[in-house]
């Protein structure tokens, strides 16, 4: 189950609730108040109505609407809105028993039932307007995130099945053809699989953590044929079970090659790459060595990376860099 979560009230839902209050407030004195009341008991009662009416519109629209029907538990959702009139009806009518009589008076069910279908009636149009603009919000969002996966996802295979990588494997191989066969059977192994799981997840959003490292492997393997010792692979991994978490495919590969694309190594003194997973997330990190002239699209694969991550969790991608730059990408469970 995903954590409860409330959403941030943003200048339009100020702007449309103030209007609704303006054009509401007249008819509702004169509905509920009449000339009954003085000005000053009118006006803190009705002052009171309205921040608790406001307060109860925003927690049905960013807090329930938002973790219980667009997460389709729709009759938990009518429940805890029922429960929110019926908790209101009840603080109204203990709250104007004592205001205005000084006393506790008990509600009958026949008036908490009028207070409570007053209650939906007065905040009913304006919690409409406001989940019909969330809804809005989200399937505009839904259209974005969907664009910018199809163009993730060809960005992400032309990063990975990139041409010069290939040609430059294909040069390596020829040479340990003559000179070493076993191993260029080995760099063979390791080059088929890379591309065998390449094809196979293309079109899925996440895989299994423990067959991304068996794929991270092949691809570390197929670069220290090609830069020896220049950049150098620290690995650890505290977890005990790694088929109890997901990650996009490609995503730990994506940042090993923007270390490498971006850094200068040699053999006397390596870049160092750190591969930590721990807890729930696993962190990428490199020392900074910058090239004298900047590859075409910095962190292009970062930016997809992170656009990938905002379709699959609300836990975003973190990037940190001072004297190195390291990446932490949340794990997945797959109970998530």
């Amino acid at each position: 189950m995903s954590r409860m979560k409330w959403d941030k009230v943003d200048r339009l839902d100020w702007v449309l609730i103030s209007i609704y209050w303006l054009f509401a407030l007249p008819f509702y004195i004169y509905s509920y108040y009449g000339y009954e009341l003085t000005f000053s008991e009118g006006g803190i009662d009705l002052m009171v109505n309205l921040i608790v009416d406001t307060c109860n519109v925003f927690f049905i629209t960013h807090f329930l609407f938002p973790n219980f029907f667009l997460t389709r538990r729709y009759l938990t959702f009518m429940w805890l809105l029922l429960f929110s009139f019926l908790i209101t009806a009840i603080f109204y009518h203990y709250a104007e028993s004592l205001y205005f009589d000084n006393r506790f008076e008990h509600p009958t069910l026949w008036r908490i039932f009028n207070r409570v279908l007053d209650q939906a009636q007065l905040i009913g149009f304006i919690t409409t307007t406001l989940i019909g603009k969330k809804l809005f919000e989200s399937q505009r969002q839904i259209l974005q995130l969907e664009k910018e996966k199809k163009e993730n996802e060809l960005q992400m295979l032309r990063s990975q099945i990139d041409p010069h990588f290939l040609f430059n494997s294909l040069n390596i191989l020829d040479v340990l053809m003559v000179k070493n066969t076993e191993q260029a059977r080995s760099f063979l192994k390791h080059l088929s699989a890379l591309y065998r799981y390449l094809l196979r997840h293309k079109d899925e959003d996440v895989v299994l953590l423990s067959d991304e490292l068996e794929f991270t492997n092949s691809y570390i393997y197929l670069l220290k044929q090609r830069f020896g010792n220049a950049f150098i692979f620290e690995y650890q991994n505290t977890l005990d079970d790694e088929t109890a978490y997901f990650i996009p495919p490609g995503a730990i590969q994506t940042l090993i090659e923007n270390a490498i694309k971006h850094n200068e190594g040699n053999v006397k003194d390596p870049i160092k790459i750190g591969i930590k997973i721990d807890g729930d997330k696993i962190e990428i990190c490199n020392t900074i060595r910058s090239k004298p002239q900047k590859p075409e699209g910095t962190r292009t694969g970062l930016r997809n990376l992170e656009a990938r991550y905002r379709l699959l969790t609300d836990r975003p991608v973190q990037v940190i860099q001072n004297s190195r730059f390291e990446v932490k990408l949340p794990l997945i469970k797959a109970v998530e």
